[in-house]
Parts: C-alpha cells; structure tokens; sequence
C-alpha cells in the first residue's frame, strides 16, 4: 500500500484534508479525485496534505525527534543552493512528507503566468529525485486549477484564459464539490489536445501510482 501525501494550493485541490487531525472532513478535492481516476489499483491511501501557501512557516518534522529531522534534511543541504522560488516550497513540503512516512508525494502548484515558476520547480525536482527514495508526482496548473477545470469540460484553449473561474461560475460551477463532479464526470481519454500541462500531470501521476 503506497502513503500517499498531498500538496495543493487549498480547499478546491485538497478538500477536506486541509484541516488539521480532527478537523479533517474527509471530503475529498480535486486532487485525491484525480487520483481515484488514474489509478489502476487500489493499492494506495492519503496520510496528509499541505497547503502549497502554509509551506514558507512549516517546521519540518515539528514533534518528531531532533536526529530524525536532521537525518532528513543532510542529504539535501548541499544541492540547496540549486533550488529557489517555488523550488523551496516543494523542499520543505517533500521533506515533511517523507518524514510523515509517504511514499509518494503528489502535488499541484498554480502557473498563473508566472514564466519562471516551471524552471524553479523543475529544478528542486532534480535534486529531490537524487536524494530521497520517495517519489515526487504532479506539475504545475496552467494557467491555474480553474483552466483544468475548463478542460475536463472539454473546452479548449483553457491554458490561455485569464479568468476562467468567472466562465466556471457561468456553467454552473463554483463550489469544491462542484469541481470535483465534474472531475468524476469528465473522460480523460478525450481531454483537449491542447491542455498540454493537464495531460503530462495525469501521466506522471499515473506513473508515480502504478
């Protein structure tokens, strides 16, 4: 059975695993969704989340104790230089999750047309594929989740528009749960040439699952 961890930019990608131990509902988001669509086999279960915004005051392995963390963190402090930006999010995310027991860490960042955020996050990826045994899936959204959500509609174009929540809100779209049944309702096999991003996180993920 794979651990698998969870980091997204909030409730519509992490659902109920935003909260915090009892505070957790349980109701999943968009991206555990995913997951459920993808996998060929069950053989995997959520053991946490991070908010992708949370990950700048996160002390990594708060609780556990002092050697473990340090253990964790070594094998990392000589490429740290090489990651920046987004990079260090996905750093501290990726070392609490492998501390929590993950086996996987699947993850979803918003483009929002910020050019360098896909070099930022390519490169911290280089470096945690070379120095942890876990396994780091997913990508970023362009330009955001709410153009995937266009996509799993089957519109095209979704990576270009600007404001795709309002033209979500138009069909009928809004809430989390909203998002999510249209993930369950959407043929993955017939998603628009054109969401190019959506299509190559499905891949990874697929691949991180298998």
């Amino acid at each position: 059975m794979k651990r698998v961890w969870l980091a997204g930019e909030g409730k519509h990608e992490l659902g109920g695993r935003l909260g915090v131990g009892a505070w957790q509902d349980g109701e999943p988001g968009v991206v555990e969704a995913l997951l459920e669509r993808v996998s060929e086999t069950e053989s995997w279960t959520v053991v946490g989340a991070s908010k992708w915004a949370s990950a700048r005051k996160l002390q990594v392995g708060a609780g556990l104790p002092a050697k473990q963390r340090r253990r964790a963190t070594s094998a990392l402090q000589d490429d740290s230089r090489r990651i920046r930006g987004d990079g260090l999010n996905l750093r501290k995310i990726a070392l609490e999750a492998q501390l929590r027991g993950a086996d996987v860490l699947v993850f979803v960042r918003d483009q929002d047309g910020d050019a360098d955020r896909q070099s930022a996050i390519d490169e911290a990826r280089s470096v945690l594929a070379a120095r942890m045994t876990m396994r780091v899936a997913g990508g970023l959204a362009v330009r955001d989740l709410d153009g995937w959500c266009l996509a799993f509609g089957g519109q095209r174009k979704s990576e270009m528009r600007k404001d795709a929540k309002s033209e979500l809100a138009a069909q009928g779209v809004s809430s989390t749960v909203d998002r999510v049944e249209r993930v369950v309702g959407s043929d993955l096999e017939q998603l628009p040439e054109d969401a190019r991003s959506l299509r190559a996180w499905l891949d990874d993920v697929r691949d991180a699952l298998a």
